[in-house]
């Protein structure tokens, strides 16, 4: 298998696709498989939390529009590099009125039993966090995610986690988006 460094590619796609308007449609690239998000089994406390507060934060190196960002190459590059060729990579997030920080959730079908949520500080001393810097957070939590899971029992093999299954770099984040209130999850697709 051959390594596309997606920073310098070769020659540069044009595609109209924002991650933003295909939430709700099928996968960006047609490589690309979108995980399908399992929703939130307690509709009461789903009542309780409230609606979303802020529009999804689109995923996109400045070269390839549309084509979310591996997750594996957000883990290995350091923020800088991220931020110069992230598209808006330097811009700070926003999140909601008077919001310091989130709640990060991560459901994967096959293994709705492990409940992982981490809250993550949006707030830096330099003001809020930027996008790049929140690429590089999702992909460490992605990380541990995965290691967590891959010692677990997949309900759904199509789906399986591990060496012999997915792994951080097949998964593209599209977006991070706000299902509800402090409560925001990332719109990921699958590359095999």
């Amino acid at each position: 298998m051959s390594y596309r460094n997606p920073l310098h590619p070769i020659s540069v796609p044009n595609s109209g696709f924002s991650s933003i308007t295909s939430s709700s449609r099928g996968s960006p690239n047609p490589k690309l498989v979108r995980l399908p998000v399992p929703e939130v089994a307690n509709t009461k406390w789903k009542k309780e939390v409230g609606r979303p507060v802020a529009q999804p934060i689109p995923f996109n190196w400045n070269a390839q529009p549309g084509e979310g960002v591996q997750l594996q190459e957000l883990a290995m590059r350091d923020v800088d590099t991220i931020a110069a060729h992230l598209n808006g990579g330097n811009d700070p997030i926003y999140v909601g009125p008077g919001v310091t920080r989130i709640n990060f959730h991560i459901t994967w079908p096959g293994y709705v039993h492990i409940n992982w949520s981490r809250t993550l500080d949006i707030c830096t001393k330099f003001g809020s966090m930027t996008r790049a810097q929140l690429g590089a957070a999702v992909a460490g939590m992605f990380m541990r995610f995965l290691e967590k899971a891959r010692y677990e029992q997949c309900g759904d093999a199509r789906w399986q986690i591990g060496p012999n299954g997915i792994q951080l770099s097949n998964i593209v984040l599209l977006a991070v988006w706000n299902p509800m209130e402090t409560m925001w999850q990332a719109d990921i697709a699958l590359k095999f």
